[in-house]
């Protein structure tokens, strides 16, 4: 809801004929008129306001339109997963434990899986992808993504594929399995969120981790090597657009800080109607905390939006396209804390909407880094090939991509019959390649972001099966 300057100046008009002297009304009446320039510059800025501001600008053709089959393939695959949820792990099995049971029933899966899995094929061949949104209808906190895990099942059944095609030799339908879920991880980070981006990025480490295993299928095969190379050689020339990826957020929190306070009075006397108000619930205290007493509904709102408004004009008020992703997540944090102030009540609804967009940004760093992290492991690979032994250095091997955590280049380590290129990852310390997944339960989550050689191929989960490792 927008109220204009003369809302705004007859509310305050009557307070001082009242002769109202209380200073968190004089703040909230100073944050309101500020209000109509913040609208002027986000308009100027072309900051995405409404839905219909973050919809494609014009439809695609429905034969271009990747949806289509990817929806068909992601039901199959779901209906095959509901019938027999352990066929990954066979295939899998088939590849690091063959014998006479494993190996037919490995067999058996990938050609179960096929039926979805051609489809998603299909789907990674088109040239674009439109999901079913409404963006003209739904508010922000109403848009659903129901395709988000069903998507990174299916690429994490293309990965188990393309490895067991690598394992048999079949080196082509290898290569276009896991060209199949690259592209599949574009279209998952093709909308304009921040959850879309970092899904991509989660879905991409999946399968980068799955080509290092694929590596050691093939300990040998240069050919092979390089293919897979290109494939991330070519993901790598998209790098994620921090800045595109934060439009619904900018919808998003602009909507939440500018929702009436009839409607939050209404919600709270509902709640505690239904003795659902407990005073520790998180809702019940953002709505107390928000709805101040003394201060006109129309004043309240006109503030919170004003000042929700102000952290994304100053954000994007500033050209960040040669600045780093993390640079200009701090920035943007920055500008958050100087908005979300404890002493100034108008900006208590910025503290509960807005998190700290810190580790989005490393997150979205550690995507970029990971793909040049597997480019280098495939060089030192090719040079110790070529050469009879291993780079003294990533220099040597003619690949050497900037740790965007450490400021310098990533580094290597050989040893132990293993070779390991990393970056020393969120937490800035060098924990030698020690991974996330290598950790103990309760150990910090923040560890090394590493490509390895030889990387074990584990089994996806399988009840209370162990994971298995070459």
């Amino acid at each position: 809801m927008k109220w204009g300057t003369s809302v705004v100046a007859a509310v305050t008009t009557l307070l001082v004929i009242s002769g109202c002297k209380n200073p968190t009304l004089a703040a909230f009446e100073k944050a309101a008129a500020e209000l109509p320039a913040a609208e002027a510059e986000a308009k100027r800025l072309g900051l995405p306001l409404a839905g219909t501001d973050l919809a494609p600008a014009k439809p695609i053709p429905p034969e271009q339109n990747a949806n289509y089959h990817l929806s068909l393939a992601m039901n199959a695959h779901r209906q095959l997963l509901e019938a027999d949820s352990n066929l990954n792990a066979k295939v899998v099995y088939g590849i690091i434990s063959p014998s006479q049971q494993n190996t037919p029933a490995a067999a058996s899966a990938v050609e179960s899986l096929s039926t979805a899995l051609d489809l998603a094929v299909t789907a990674s061949k088109k040239p674009d992808i439109r999901f079913r949104r409404d963006w003209k209808s739904t508010r922000p906190w109403g848009m659903m993504f129901p395709e988000r895990d069903a998507l990174r099942a299916v690429t994490r059944s293309l990965v188990v594929r393309a490895q067991y095609f690598a394992y048999k030799g079949n080196t082509s339908r290898s290569i276009q399995d896991f060209q199949a879920a690259m592209a599949l991880a574009k279209f998952a980070g093709s909308e304009p969120s921040l959850l879309s981006g970092l899904l991509q990025g989660a879905i991409e480490g999946s399968i980068i981790s799955g080509m290092e295993s694929a590596l050691a299928l093939r300990p040998q095969d240069e050919e092979y090597w390089t293919a897979l190379d290109n494939i991330v050689a070519e993901q790598a020339e998209s790098p994620l657009d921090w800045n595109h990826h934060l439009g619904m957020e900018v919808w998003s929190l602009v909507a939440s800080a500018s929702v009436p306070m009839q409607n939050m009075r209404q919600s709270l006397k509902e709640m505690e109607a239904e003795g659902l108000a407990d005073k520790d619930d998180l809702n019940v205290r953002t709505a107390k905390r928000v709805m101040q007493p003394g201060v006109p509904d129309p004043l309240l709102e006109s503030a919170y939006r004003a000042r929700a408004l102000q952290i994304w004009v100053e954000y994007f008020r500033q050209d960040r396209s040669q600045q780093s992703v993390i640079d200009a997540a701090v920035d943007l944090s920055t500008i958050i804390h100087n908005y979300s102030l404890d002493d100034d009540p108008t900006m208590v609804n910025n503290q509960e909407l807005f998190d700290d967009v810190v580790p989005q940004g490393e997150a979205f760093a550690r995507r970029e880094v990971r793909l040049q992290l597997f480019r280098s492991l495939v060089a030192v690979l090719k040079y110790r090939k070529a050469n009879g032994r291993f780079p003294k250095s990533l220099k040597d091997a003619g690949l050497e991509p900037h740790d965007p955590f450490a400021g310098g280049p990533v580094k290597l380590l050989i040893g132990d019959g293993r070779v390991i290129v990393y970056s020393v990852g969120r937490d800035r310390m060098d924990d030698q390649g020690v991974e996330r997944t290598e950790m103990r339960v309760g150990d910090d989550f923040r560890r090394d972001v590493s490509a390895i050689f030889p990387r074990p191929l584990r089994v996806p989960p399988r009840g209370q099966q162990p994971e298995v490792a070459i």
